[in-house]
C-alpha cells in the first residue's frame, strides 16, 4: 500500500480500475453476442429434412437482397446445402467458469476497496 501511495495511487484510482474491470468482465459477452447477431455471424440453418424432424444445422450466411415484388430490402440466410430461409438460429456465446470467477473476484475487491477494509 505504501509503495502505491508513494506513486500517487489513491483509493479512488483502485476503485475506478476495479469497477472498469468488473464492467468489462460482466458485459464482454453481451457486446460480442450483439455484434455477432448484427453482422449475422454464429448462425445455423433451420431447414428441416425430408422426415420433418431433423434440422440442417449447417452454418448460414446472411444475404441482403432487394425483393422484386415489393422493392424492399429482404434478408435471406443461405447455408452450404443451398437452403434459403428468412430466419436462422443464432448461437450466443456463453460465459465460462473463468469469466464468472473474474467478475465475482472483481466485485469482491471493489466492495473491499469501497469499504476500506
Amino acid at each position: 500500500g505504501k509503495a502505491l501511495s508513494g506513486l500517487g495511487v489513491t483509493q479512488r484510482h483502485v476503485i475506478t480500475m476495479l469497477l472498469s474491470l468488473l464492467i468489462g468482465a460482466v458485459s464482454w459477452n453481451w457486446i460480442f453476442n450483439l455484434t455477432s447477431a448484427m453482422i449475422g455471424a454464429r448462425m445455423t440453418c433451420t431447414a428441416t429434412g425430408k422426415g420433418g424432424n431433423e434440422c440442417c444445422g449447417l452454418p448460414a450466411k446472411r444475404i441482403r437482397l432487394v425483393s422484386r415484388r415489393s422493392g424492399r430490402e429482404v434478408i435471406t440466410y443461405v447455408c452450404e446445402d443451398g437452403h434459403r430461409r428468412s430466419e436462422a438460429h443464432f448461437h450466443p456465446l456463453r460465459k465460462g467458469a473463468m469469466s464468472n470467477t473474474v467478475w465475482m473476484a472483481c466485485l469482491a475487491f471493489v466492495i473491499i476497496a469501497f469499504c476500506g477494509i
